[in-house]
């Protein structure tokens, strides 16, 4: 049986379909995709204060709509991974500035070491889908079987992003292995990070700060370990094999 979730988690109502909580969370990414396709794909010009004033009423969205609608786990998810996406700005600084593999467009926007800083909230929003997700297919799925399919969830979720803001004038890989618009050995980094933000945030979702922050700094590390290993796959031996 799996454990993934507590027993009195498991209504009827969640067996047999979604809950109002994630129909919520369905009609409320929803809404926000159209909003962001509406604002960016129309915008003309530098768009770094629109992507910020964006992903900041993203988060802050969130927060109020989950309190107003007394949808608890929105809130510890959503907890766990801001702070997450904050912390995740180190990973975009080093391929930026170690890997030269990612490259910024001018968003005329404040940034830190060529990183425009609304980065720091840019992860929120994928994360929050992948971590919900996989609370989702918890229910039914053995903790195996389940980070798993999150894997699976990391995978699309992230490829359908990099087709998106391939599109965007915000940032591009460059001098790596492509499959279309999407970097390889940075989506297979990605499937590591949102199986670590859900294993992270499954373990620690009841434990007090200190926990958290470990738990937090842990799926940073993992994921910076994964881009430096698929970066030399990809890039070092698959390409120095191929040459």
């Amino acid at each position: 049986m799996n454990t993934n979730i507590e027993a009195p988690l498991l209504t009827v109502e969640t067996s047999k379909g979604f809950s109002e909580e994630e129909w919520d969370g369905i009609g409320f990414h929803l809404v926000f995709a159209l909003i962001g396709f509406v604002l960016f794909f129309f915008h003309e010009g530098p768009v770094g204060m629109l992507a910020f004033a964006y992903l900041a009423a993203y988060n802050v969205s969130t927060a109020v709509f989950a309190l107003r609608r007394g949808h608890r786990y929105w809130m510890q998810i959503w907890s766990y991974v801001l702070p997450l996406s904050g912390m995740l700005l180190v990973s975009t600084l080093f391929l930026v500035n170690e890997f030269s593999s990612l490259v910024f467009s001018d968003t005329q926007f404040p940034e830190v070491g060529h990183v425009p800083l609304f980065m720091a909230l840019a992860w929120t929003m994928p994360l929050f889908l992948i971590v919900s997700t996989g609370r989702r297919i918890g229910y039914y799925q053995s903790d195996m079987a389940t980070h798993l399919w999150v894997g699976v969830v990391s995978a699309l979720v992230f490829a359908v992003i990099a087709v998106i803001f391939s599109h965007l004038p915000i940032w591009s890989a460059q001098d790596v292995l492509m499959a279309g618009p999407v970097a390889a050995y940075s989506l297979c980094a990605q499937v590591v990070l949102g199986v670590a933000a859900y294993a992270g945030w499954n373990l620690t979702r009841k434990a007090g700060f200190f926990y958290r922050a470990g738990s937090l700094l842990s799926v940073v590390l993992a994921y910076l370990g994964a881009l430096a290993l698929f970066y030399f796959l990809f890039e070092g031996a698959l390409v120095s094999g191929v040459a």
